[in-house]
C-alpha cells in the first residue's frame, strides 16, 4: 500500500512538471512569436530608411503573415506593417498593391478603434502623395479636405485643438492655388475660435498670417489692417518664445512695405530681435498689364438649350486663359509647391477646367501661357527643357527692386523679357542691419522653368 502511494506520488510530481511545461509554452510562445514580428517589423524599417525598398516591402509582408496568423487578419498589430508596406509598395510606383495596402490599413484602424481615429490620418497623406505622384490633384484634394472632417468630427469646431489641422488645410490649399478657399477657411476658423473665447489664444497668430499672406497672393491690399488683432495677442501673451514674436513684427513689417508704408514698416522692423538679415522676397502675385486686364473683354463658348453662345470670362478666367502671353505671377514661397492650380472659383462647378497647370521656380506661372509665349521649348521629344534666368538687381530700403539686369540665362528674349517685367513688380524685404532696412546691391535670384507636362 505505502509503494502504491509512493508511486502515485512519483506519477503525479510527473504530470505537474509536465503541466508546468505546457503553461510556460503557452506564456512565452506569444512573446516569442511578437519578438519574432517585432524582429521583421525593424528590419524593414530598418530597409525603409536606407532606401531598400524591395527588401523593405519583403520584410513588411512578412510581418503582415506572420501577425495574421498569430491572431487574426483584423488585429490592430496588423496597422504598421501594412501602413509601412503601402509607403514602400508606393516608392516602387506598385501605385495599385499600395493603395490596396492603405486602404486595408485604414479598415484595420476603424475597425479597431473607430471612423474618428486621428491614427488614419498618416494613411491619408500617403494617399495624397501617392494621388500628386499619378497627377490626381482632385483625389489629393479630396483626401486633404478629408483629413480636415476628421480632425473637427474628433475635437470639435471650437476647440483649440483643430488649430493645427485647420492650418494643415490651408497650406494645402495656398499650395495648390485654391487661394479663395484657403482665405474662407482661415478667416471662418478666427471667427469661430473668437466667438468661443478663444481670441487671445497665441495658437491664432497663426490663422492671422495665413490671412495676411493668402490676401497678398490673391493681390488684396492693405494686409497690414488685418493684422492688429495679433498685436493684441502678443500683449496679452507677454511670454511668447522669440521666435513666435519675430514672425508677428517681421509679417507686420512686410505688410505695410507692400501697402508702399515705409515709416511703418521701420517701426516694426524695429522690434525684430536680429541683428542682420539678408533682402528676401515677399510671398505675393501680381497681374502683369492691369491695363489689359481692366479693360479687354474675352469670351469662351458656352453651349445652352438654343445652341452655343459667347459668355464673357470672369476676371480669373481671362487671367488664366489660353492662347495669350502671360497675364499673372505668383510667389508662394511655402514648404510644398506644386505644379498644378485647382480652380475654387464658381466657374469650377459649372464643369469646365477643374486644374490648371503651372510652371516656374520661384516664380509660378500658368503653363499654356508660357508654352504660348515660347512654343519652341515645349516640343515633345521625350527630354524636359530646362531654362535658366539669372537676375542681379538692386533691394531699397522700402522693398522697391531697382537696376534690373541678367546676369546669365539660356533662354529666348521673351523668357528674359517676362523675368524683367515679373521683377520690376516683386517687392522684397530689405536688408536689415541692426533692425534698420538698408539698400541691398547685388542680390540675386535665378528663375527655372521646365517644360515636364510634356514628358
Amino acid at each position: 500500500m505505502l509503494r502504491k502511494i509512493q508511486i502515485s506520488d512519483k506519477s503525479m510530481a510527473i504530470e505537474v512538471e509536465t503541466m508546468k511545461r505546457y503553461l510556460c509554452t503557452l506564456l512565452f510562445l506569444p512573446l516569442i512569436v511578437i519578438a519574432e514580428r517585432h524582429d521583421s517589423l525593424e528590419k524593414a524599417s530598418q530597409h525603409e530608411l536606407k532606401g531598400e525598398y524591395e527588401r523593405a516591402a519583403e520584410s513588411y509582408k512578412l510581418a503582415i503573415e506572420e501577425i495574421t496568423a498569430q491572431y487574426s487578419e483584423f488585429s490592430i498589430h496588423l496597422f504598421e506593417p501594412l501602413l509601412g508596406h503601402g509607403r514602400t509598395l508606393s516608392a516602387l510606383d506598385k501605385t495599385g498593391k499600395a493603395t490596396e495596402r492603405l486602404q486595408h490599413a485604414l479598415h484595420i484602424l476603424r475597425r479597431n478603434e473607430g471612423v474618428y481615429t486621428l491614427r488614419q490620418l498618416e494613411v491619408v497623406d500617403e494617399l495624397t502623395k501617392m494621388a500628386m505622384h499619378a497627377d490626381q490633384p482632385l483625389k489629393a484634394d479630396t483626401q486633404q479636405t478629408f483629413s480636415h472632417f476628421i480632425s473637427k468630427r474628433f475635437y470639435g469646431d471650437s476647440n483649440p485643438e483643430v488649430l493645427a489641422a485647420a492650418y494643415k488645410l490651408v497650406n494645402w490649399q495656398i499650395s495648390t492655388g485654391q487661394l479663395t478657399k484657403a482665405l474662407d477657411l482661415a478667416s471662418k476658423t478666427i471667427k469661430t475660435m473668437q466667438e468661443h473665447g478663444f481670441e487671445s489664444d497665441p495658437r491664432l497668430i497663426e490663422a492671422h498670417l495665413l490671412v495676411a499672406k493668402i490676401r497678398r497672393l490673391k493681390g488684396i491690399c492693405c494686409t497690414e489692417k488685418r493684422l492688429t488683432a495679433v498685436i493684441e495677442i502678443l500683449n496679452q501673451n507677454t511670454d511668447l518664445p522669440m521666435d513666435i514674436t519675430n514672425e508677428v513684427y517681421l509679417s507686420l513689417a512686410d505688410a505695410y512695405v507692400v501697402s508702399k508704408k515705409a515709416a511703418q514698416a521701420r517701426e516694426y522692423y524695429a522690434k525684430v530681435n536680429i541683428a542682420d538679415a539678408a533682402p528676401s522676397p515677399i510671398a505675393m502675385s501680381a497681374v502683369l498689364n492691369p491695363v489689359r486686364y481692366h479693360y479687354t473683354k474675352m469670351y469662351r463658348p458656352e453651349n445652352g438649350p438654343y445652341g452655343t453662345r459667347l459668355e464673357r470670362m470672369t476676371p480669373e478666367e481671362q487671367l488664366s486663359a489660353g492662347q495669350q502671353p502671360p497675364q499673372q505671377f505668383f510667389l508662394p514661397l511655402g514648404d510644398h509647391k506644386y505644379d498644378v492650380r485647382i480652380v475654387d472659383s464658381a466657374e469650377a462647378v459649372k464643369g469646365r477646367e477643374r486644374t490648371k497647370a503651372l510652371i516656374g521656380e520661384p516664380f509660378q506661372f500658368y503653363y499654356d501661357q508660357v508654352k504660348d509665349l515660347v512654343p519652341r521649348l515645349f516640343k515633345d521629344d521625350g527630354t524636359p527643357n530646362e531654362i535658366k534666368i539669372t537676375l542681379d538687381f538692386t533691394v531699397k530700403n522700402d522693398g522697391r527692386i531697382e537696376n534690373i539686369e541678367i546676369s546669365e540665362t539660356n533662354a529666348p528674349v521673351k523668357l528674359n523679357r517676362l523675368m524683367e517685367q515679373v521683377m520690376s513688380k516683386v517687392i522684397y524685404r530689405p536688408a536689415l542691419a541692426g533692425g534698420v532696412p538698408i539698400t541691398k546691391k547685388n542680390v540675386s535670384v535665378t528663375q527655372t522653368f521646365i517644360n515636364y507636362h510634356e514628358t
